[in-house]
């Protein structure tokens, strides 16, 4: 049986869709001092868009540094996302994106609006400013850094 560690490798992408198993991997990893870079993908409900995070263990800003709340259990709110808080998607999209090779930060795009809509679902203000160009598309870690974060130790 051939086994590998996660430092085997120079990228490890997951977009399971599992944010409590992809929450404890992420931890391990900075806590094991893991040299891969990780990305985190996953898109809104209703094609409003999506998100992809590139990290680095072992440096401030990671996947728990964009959400609130300390629950160990849940990662809590999204601060960015797309979705007004409140409502129960029952639609999922996929996507595709592609993300530099040299550097971590955090990736989010906007879709269309019209799924939601018809689903009676509205888009949250972040939704909106990222579609009017009010919010960057791309941003470094530096600009979501968490302080006190319990994974990556911000």
């Amino acid at each position: 049986m051939l086994t590998a560690h996660p430092c085997d490798f120079d990228v490890i992408v997951l977009a399971t869709g599992d944010p409590a198993g992809e929450k404890l991997l992420f931890r391990r990893a900075w806590r094991e001092d893991w040299t891969c870079r990780l990305v985190c993908a996953f898109v809104e409900a209703a094609n409003l868009g999506g998100h992809a995070i590139a990290m680095q263990p072992g440096e401030p800003g990671c996947l728990e540094c964009l959400y609130e709340g300390e629950d160990p259990e849940i990662f809590g709110l999204l601060r960015t996302g797309m979705l007004a808080p409140g409502q129960s998607p029952s639609k999922e999209i996929s996507g595709e994106l592609a993300l530099p090779d040299s550097e971590t930060g955090y990736h989010r795009w906007a879709g269309s609006d019209a799924s939601a809509l018809e689903l009676g679902l509205h888009p949250s203000e972040f939704w909106a400013a990222l579609r009017k160009g009010q919010v960057q598309p791309f941003v470094f870690r530096q600009s979501y850094i968490r302080k006190g974060c319990p994974c990556c130790g911000s």
